[in-house]
């Protein structure tokens, strides 16, 4: 409504006459925009109101996920990227005072900021944005609202934190599924930060060798004097881990899981057997009975043709043996 009312004293600004039907439907913006706000700005007093007086009405999954939903929808419009839209000529003439609605709204944001329900359901619907906060405060700040200007910043400073735990323990489920190359080798835990052992070339996480560094400046794998300061940074498996922890947290397929199915679908290896004596004795003396059968098969002439070959063979065998 005010985006019409906006769009009607511009086009008056620049000089041009409105016509009949556009003065018409301007009053009526007016009207009903008036109406709104006062009726708005009344409801949102009496939640500022319960929220300090009887905030535990609130503690409801249910109730907790609208009020969150709405309060965000208002804070976003008049801190968004499009909060531009509603400056309008004397915004208090439509019972619009954008820095008494930013106040009450800091006001329920920190009154029901105790219950734990609620600051997440902020965090966790979509409209809410950490950049609305922020600028939120700069004009709380700015318009010398000081008590509100502290209260949105407790509020601030409270939604980082929880936003911190929830990422964290949702890592920690995560990681549960890690593939045994993420493990550290020494304490069995995922491989937040991993370094490489100079000397035995294995890979640890960075916590682990450095609290065993501590108190015995050996690599643990082969004995070699290691100091701390000789481990590196392994930022090949780095970047692996990295990768997949952000295509586990986006539902998709890991790199790692595309390999083990490539791997699963490669025909087994073939091992090499060595050939058995016995069979080999069997082959051959198969193979000497049928040569008699072909001999015998043989006429007379072609009987002493092979009989010479052989005869030769051995004496050249013989001579340079």
């Amino acid at each position: 409504m005010l985006g019409s009312i906006k769009n009607y004293e511009t086009k008056v600004g620049r000089g041009q006459f409105p016509k009949e039907d556009e003065v018409k439907a301007h009053e009526k913006d007016e009207g009903v925009c008036k109406a709104n706000f006062q009726l708005a700005n009344e409801c949102i007093w009496i939640v500022k109101q319960i929220s300090n007086w009887a905030r535990e009405s609130f503690n409801n999954e249910v109730f907790t996920s609208r009020m969150a939903t709405s309060l965000n929808f208002v804070m976003n419009k008049i801190t968004g990227p499009h909060c531009i839209e509603l400056k309008v000529n004397k915004p208090s003439k439509y019972k619009f005072v954008p820095i008494n609605l930013l106040c009450d709204l800091t006001h329920i944001y920190s009154n029901l900021s105790s219950i734990d329900m609620f600051v997440k359901a902020v965090i966790s619907n979509d409209m809410f944005k950490m950049e609305n906060s922020m600028k939120a405060h700069r004009i709380l700040k700015k318009n010398r609202k000081y008590e509100e200007s502290l209260r949105i910043n407790e509020f601030i400073k409270l939604v980082t934190e929880t936003s911190a735990s929830q990422e964290q323990n949702g890592d920690e489920k995560l990681f549960d599924e890690a593939p045994d190359d993420f493990l550290c080798p020494i304490a069995y835990c995922f491989m937040r930060d991993p370094v490489r052992l100079p000397s035995s070339g294995n890979t640890v996480d960075r916590s682990t060798i450095k609290r065993i560094l501590l108190d015995d400046e050996h690599d643990p794998f082969n004995r070699a004097p290691l100091k701390y300061a000789q481990v590196e940074d392994d930022t090949e498996m780095r970047e692996r881990i990295q990768n997949w922890i952000n295509q586990k947290r986006n539902g998709q397929e890991t790199d790692e899981e595309k390999r083990e199915k490539l791997e699963a679908q490669m025909p087994p290896m073939k091992i090499h057997e060595e050939p058995d004596s016995n069979m080999s004795v069997e082959k051959s003396s198969k193979e000497n009975q049928e040569q008699e059968m072909d001999y015998e098969n043989l006429t007379e002439e072609q009987q002493m043709k092979l009989a010479m070959e052989m005869s030769m063979k051995d004496i050249s065998e013989h001579t340079f043996k």
